[in-house]
């Protein structure tokens, strides 16, 4: 649900009535706050369950599965998951920090800037398995509200 307002804030889409208070740098997909050490989320990068830890307080628990399918039901696709430039495990059973799909293009910017990226497109090319991990569709757009012309 968070994800929406997050997309449609990303894109300064607005929103119908103004309920959710969406972080500027990096929100959280649990709750939209930004800047909370609590929400901060951890995956193993050696589980088939894609097993994530947070401690943001308004976490759900959810189908990785699922949620990362776009549908007419659930367009949303704002899932954690590792960013494939990022260092990786020192141990396979080690979390280590993940980033929410929705934040990727800022967390290049902020982390990886010498790669091409949505707000950065001058770089070196990015790796297609991160462009693709990251990609969001037209139709999870404009399903999650965000005007063509935005896009």
């Amino acid at each position: 649900h968070i994800g929406g307002h997050i997309l449609r804030a990303m894109r300064k889409a607005g929103e119908p009535k103004k309920k959710a208070r969406i972080g500027g740098t990096l929100p959280c997909g649990f709750c939209g706050h930004s800047g909370h050490a609590e929400c901060q989320v951890f995956m193993k990068p050696s589980s088939k369950k894609n097993e994530f830890q947070t401690k943001c307080q308004h976490q759900v628990t959810f189908q990785f599965k699922t949620a990362n399918k776009s549908t007419a039901k659930g367009a949303c696709r704002n899932v954690p998951m590792i960013c494939g430039l990022c260092p990786t495990a020192q141990r396979k059973n080690d979390f280590i920090p993940a980033v929410w799909r929705y934040n990727m293009p800022e967390h290049l910017r902020t982390h990886h800037s010498e790669y091409a990226s949505p707000q950065n497109p001058e770089g070196l090319a990015l790796p297609f398995v991160v462009w693709q991990s990251m990609e969001i569709s037209m139709e999870e757009e404009l399903g999650l509200g965000v005007h063509e012309f935005l896009i």
